[in-house]
């Protein structure tokens, strides 16, 4: 650990070393923004570190860094010349104390879940924490206004849940999702949607069983979605939950600009209505976004964890307020439009249909 010091002065005292690791710590202050210079070495027992740094005042108390970007968060290599940056007037427009840092390298230790009995665990990909623009003004009036979100590091699912995940779920469980519990559930007749007998999770878009179980499982609720991740949690130690709907936005847009997740050309990331044959597809399929997620758009939608609410200073969605769920992507059964990273769509948490998941997991 290094202890750095920045005082409002502009005055720099002599960096104290506490890890092995950390070594040349030095800062520069340009009046907008703090970078905070370091050399990792590595460790006789791993070559990567997550890597993280603290501001205090004078009185120890913690002063949040919402702007920072760099090399910090998890996966860290070593190596020479490592650089964080802290964009600090973003966040405080005057500093009223002298400041001190703490910069933080501990051993990384990659999630390596158990074997499962039943099935496997969903591929996750870690997702460094930043500030991005959320929403659009290209699309419906619920994605307005764009608005500036801050979110922490996290993991997301590299693929959507499918139905051999789902399946070990079931299997150790005996867990009934609600379409089981109501005895039917919606199929495509390849013209129109209809409310059938015995359809559930295991059948595909068109009511067959499912045989190929790489396909992103289907008919699943949002209080089933829910349920599975709470099964995961307990079997792993770890916290796994549906994604935000600022994570979910922020993971699909990959650290681009891109309209869809991974391109401005939508069938090259998504199955979609025009392109899916009037089903889903193996997940992985369709090429990757920024961040090495696979089928953020398209495929089937996904349940996010919020209510259904206007962005701040919105208007003309307050009827579905705490009564819907988010749904993200847009799926097999989606014009381009709702493929969009940026689109949103409300469905009851009770509503299985044609709609399905992705995990998160807290870092």
């Amino acid at each position: 650990m290094n202890k750095l010091i920045l005082l409002s002065c502009l005055f720099f005292l002599p960096v104290i070393a506490f890890s092995q690791q950390v070594k040349n710590v030095k800062s520069v202050f340009d009046g907008n923004k703090v970078t905070i210079t370091y050399d990792l070495t590595e460790d006789k027992t791993a070559t990567t570190f997550d890597v993280n740094v603290k501001c205090f005042d004078f009185y120890d108390n913690e002063v949040a860094m919402f702007s920072k970007t760099g090399d910090i968060g998890s996966g860290i290599k070593a190596g020479a010349k490592k650089q964080i940056v802290w964009k600090i007037q973003n966040d405080y427009r005057k500093i009223n104390s002298d400041l001190y840092f703490v910069v933080e390298a501990i051993v990384h230790e990659p999630f390596e879940p158990p074997p499962p009995q039943n099935g496997n665990y969903p591929e996750m990909i870690f997702i460094k924490g930043g500030t991005f623009s959320m929403g659009s003004n290209d699309g419906g009036s619920d994605e307005k206004p764009v608005h500036s979100v801050t979110l922490s590091d996290f993991y997301m699912g590299k693929y959507e849940v499918t139905v051999e995940e789902f399946e070990a779920f079931v299997n150790a469980t005996g867990y009934k999702t609600q379409d089981e519990k109501d005895g039917k559930g919606y199929i495509y007749d390849g013209s129109n949607w209809k409310e059938v007998e015995g359809k559930n999770w295991r059948h595909d878009v068109s009511g067959n069983t499912q045989t190929d179980k790489r396909h992103p499982v289907i008919r699943v609720s949002w209080e089933d979605a829910t349920a599975y991740c709470q099964w995961l949690s307990k079997q792993t130690g770890k916290t796994y939950r549906l994604p935000t709907e600022a994570e979910w936005e922020y993971a699909a847009k990959g650290g681009q600009s891109f309209t869809y997740a991974g391109s401005n050309t939508i069938g090259d990331v998504a199955w979609y209505w025009d392109k899916a044959g009037k089903k889903t597809h193996q997940v992985g399929t369709k090429k990757a976004n920024g961040y090495g997620l696979y089928d953020m758009s398209g495929n089937v939608w996904e349940w996010c964890s919020d209510w259904y609410k206007g962005y701040p200073g919105s208007s003309g969605v307050s009827d579905y307020t705490g009564t819907h769920r988010v749904v993200r992507g847009g799926s097999w059964y989606s014009d381009a439009s709702f493929c969009r990273v940026a689109d949103r769509v409300f469905i009851s948490p009770s509503y299985g249909g044609y709609l399905g998941l992705r995990v998160c997991r807290e870092y």
